[in-house]
């Protein structure tokens, strides 16, 4: 993205009142059901960035899960082998290893947690 170099490490969770300050019904509802949430990036390499430029894939570990991925076994929470899978991801931020932690210590069985508190 232009000169500079970013790391893509994290989903975006939306809060559950999004809605709400959008005025928009639903909102909320379509970025769980999808996972097309956005996503948060590192900043590996600062460099000037301008309007137009686009990013690039440099690199990509083999077999690494994609954000949609990630996004669809966090709000899935049934495979306990899938969540636990995550926190082995290197360059996963360590908000989400921690979000993928406390299902794993709150919900043995997968699923009960809820995902609407944002």
């Amino acid at each position: 993205m232009g000169s500079a170099i970013v790391q893509i490490s994290q989903g975006r969770v939306p809060c559950n009142t999004i809605d709400r300050k959008l005025n928009v019904n639903g909102v909320f509802a379509r970025f769980i059901e999808t996972r097309y949430s956005g996503f948060f990036a590192r900043v590996l390499q600062p460099g000037c960035i301008k309007e137009g430029d686009t990013l690039e894939l440099m690199e990509r570990t083999v077999n690494s899960p994609s954000v949609w991925m990630c996004s669809d076994v966090y709000f899935k929470r049934e495979d306990l082998t899938k969540i636990q899978s995550m926190l082995e991801l290197k360059s996963l931020s360590h908000e989400w290893k921690n979000r993928y932690r406390k299902i794993l210590r709150s919900s043995p069985k997968g699923g009960s947690e809820d995902v609407s508190s944002g």
